[in-house]
């Protein structure tokens, strides 16, 4: 095998391994929270693998609203709004692709209400 046909092979094995690790960090990270009562609560923090983040919610007892932040937790989107009672994913536009960014969740009623939910988000 001559070097030209080596190295072409390797560089194309290395376009692979970063598509699919491309692939991989673009996956839906989820976990079972209890809200805070008052405030946000803030996933860790994940470079951003689009313009545009997805947040979903499964079946809240109560209303929770989402929103993406920073890194220093301000908001690079509006509040969106997952219905309780329904299993419902959100688009969050915030064009940061490459940047650091946070899943932020907060239940719609304030001060009154636990909500334990299922919470899953895409960066």
């Amino acid at each position: 095998m001559n070097k030209s046909k080596i190295k072409k092979g390797i560089i194309v094995a290395a376009l692979g391994l970063m598509l699919v690790g491309q692939t991989a960090s673009a996956s839906w990270h989820s976990s079972r929270i209890t809200l805070p009562r008052n405030g946000w609560w803030y996933t860790t923090g994940r470079v951003s693998t689009s313009a545009t983040q997805q947040m979903r919610v499964n079946r809240p007892t109560y209303d929770v609203v989402t929103a993406i932040a920073r890194g220093n937790k301000t908001h690079l989107t509006a509040n969106k709004t997952h219905r309780a009672n329904a299993d419902t994913t959100q688009n969050h536009t915030s064009n940061v692709r490459g940047s650091t960014t946070h899943g932020a969740f907060r239940s719609s009623v304030l001060n009154q209400k636990t909500n334990t939910v299922n919470l899953s988000w895409r960066p």
